[in-house]
């Protein structure tokens, strides 16, 4: 079952990656690095199952696509932002992330922690929350459920904020007292599949605004 489930996620990663490549031209400059991201994401977990069938041990590679899934958001939400000061927090933020990358390399933290997660998915969380609030400050005329940022950071809120639930409680009594491990996971697995269907959504706005087509 975990196979087929890494095989779906891999599916949608690769069709997102593939219709993304073949409207380059028509992407922003953002939402090629959103591609980026994507087209990463798929590489990182291609080699995350393969690591799985055969040694065991996939630490190295969440290590190292966690540090460039940050860095990728920072350089997003930079550019997204209009809002003077929060593009200063988002350098704040990426410094943030290099320190826990360097962190865990330095005293070789063999285990990713429940606390390093949860940092990482409140530093993505607070991105989103800025975002809402820019748009807010400063209304753009457009619809807002037109807008391709606004389907990638829905996803961003949304499966972050899973994650966060997911973890916080994830060691604690409640969790082994009700048996909620598979329950939980499969949440976290459908989250995962809604948050890049977002982006493939955001990704098609984005090349319908550039085509002039109505939504």
């Amino acid at each position: 079952m975990w196979l087929l489930q890494r095989i779906i996620y891999l599916i949608l990663l690769l069709s997102v990656s593939i219709y993304g490549l073949q409207f380059l031209k028509k992407l922003s400059v953002t939402f090629k690095y959103l591609l980026v991201l994507v087209v990463a994401t798929f590489i990182f977990e291609t080699l995350a199952v393969v690591l799985a069938l055969t040694i065991r041990n996939t630490l190295i590679v969440y290590e190292v696509f966690s540090f460039i899934q940050a860095s990728l958001f920072c350089v997003i939400y930079y550019n997204i932002f209009t809002i003077k000061i929060y593009k200063q927090i988002v350098w704040l933020l990426f410094l943030l992330t290099i320190l826990i990358f360097l962190y865990d390399l330095i005293f070789l933290n063999l285990i990713e922690s429940d606390i390093n997660i949860i940092t990482r998915s409140i530093l993505f969380i607070a991105l989103s929350l800025m975002l809402f609030r820019n748009w807010l400050l400063v209304p753009d005329k457009s619809e807002i459920t037109k807008e391709p940022a606004f389907w990638m950071n829905t996803g961003v809120l949304f499966f972050f904020t899973v994650n966060i639930l997911f973890w916080s409680i994830y060691s604690t009594d409640f969790f082994s007292k009700f048996h909620l491990n598979i329950v939980f996971r499969y949440l976290l697995y459908l989250s995962n599949l809604i948050f890049y269907f977002l982006i493939f959504v955001a990704l098609k706005y984005q090349v319908k605004i550039n085509y002039n087509e109505p939504t």
